[in-house]
């Protein structure tokens, strides 16, 4: 694969400032329909890649993500695409030890929370809801024990797929006010939402590197499938178009490069801790597996090899 001057210089960059570990340690924790077809949470293990299953109770859980320290995950449960929601089946979001100890309800609503993710200080979690009865998302702040539950975007277009820098002054997230799915960063209360992606194709699922000085994010701008589908199903990518791929941009939305550089379907990426390598969805093999590269889109390897989908990865703290 050719590497273009922007990836290279990143690389070297990186590097530079990260020492001569070549591959992290660590695990991701992901979805995975392979037990009886439900959404359960797995970990892998990147070095071995033994898979093992998070002790979490028979409800439909989603989006899991880690709390700064690596000791909490927090996730979203009821119905991801709202599906006989209401009284006694509301939405929620959780809080848990990854010992599946230390179980709290944080939020609960009629809607549907998804994405919920740990500020870098551990202090708060950024979520979104979609409205079911307006038909949009928002993007809310609470503190890391569901108190004062804020929305923060207040737009009537949906906003969703929040992700906070490392200094946690900023979230980037997905907006559709645009007319598509463009990548958007505000500050931490709302103020100052910028487009960074501008594009007239999809940009979406944005994740920071630790430096906080560059995004990747999920495009569709190299799908073959005309015309684009504008602003989409809200709550997934998948399955709606024939090439997705993964860019990478500077925060101010310059130097956007293709770095998966595949005829399938690959999506959601998020960075390694130590800034070295991208976990992301591929659906190259048939179905969806959990894969990792380098940063530059190099060395990508399929780290989940099920014959079932595999998705929602993200990287614990080590």
């Amino acid at each position: 694969m050719k590497r273009r001057p922007f990836i290279l210089l990143f690389a070297l960059i990186f590097s530079a400032c990260q020492g001569s570990t070549d591959f992290p340690k660590g695990h991701i924790i992901f979805e995975s329909k392979r037990y009886n077809h439900q959404r359960v949470f797995y970990l892998v293990d990147i070095n071995n890649l033994k898979v093992s299953t998070l002790p979490i109770d028979s409800e439909p859980n989603y989006d899991p993500s880690y709390s700064p320290d690596g000791e909490y995950i927090v996730y979203a449960s009821g119905s991801p695409f709202g599906l006989n929601f209401g009284v006694g089946n509301e939405g929620k979001i959780y809080s848990m030890r990854v010992d599946g100890s230390d179980h709290r309800l944080l939020f609960s609503t009629l809607n549907v929370p998804r994405n919920p993710v740990f500020s870098p200080d551990g202090s708060k979690i950024a979520f979104s809801v979609f409205d079911l009865t307006e038909g949009n998302q928002d993007i809310y702040i609470m503190g890391s024990d569901g108190s004062n539950p804020i929305n923060i975007t207040n737009h009537p277009s949906s906003n969703y797929s929040p992700a906070w820098s490392p200094d946690g002054t900023k979230i980037a997230f997905t907006s559709i006010r645009d007319g598509n799915k463009e990548i958007y960063i505000m500050n931490t209360d709302g103020s100052g939402q910028v487009n960074v992606s501008r594009h007239p194709q999809n940009d979406s699922q944005p994740s920071w590197s630790p430096d906080g000085k560059y995004l990747v994010f999920t495009s569709r701008r190299d799908d073959p499938v005309d015309p684009p589908l504008a602003a989409g199903p809200i709550f997934a990518e998948q399955g709606y178009s024939v090439n997705l791929e993964i860019y990478i941009m500077s925060v101010d939305g310059s130097g956007q490069e293709n770095i998966s550089n595949h005829p399938s379907n690959d999506s959601q990426p998020v960075w390694s801790p130590n800034g070295r390598m991208i976990a992301f969805v591929s659906y190259r093999d048939g179905n969806q597996e959990i894969y990792i590269m380098d940063i530059d889109g190099s060395n990508q390897i399929n780290i989940t090899n099920s014959q079932f989908d595999d998705f929602s990865p993200a990287w614990r703290p080590e």
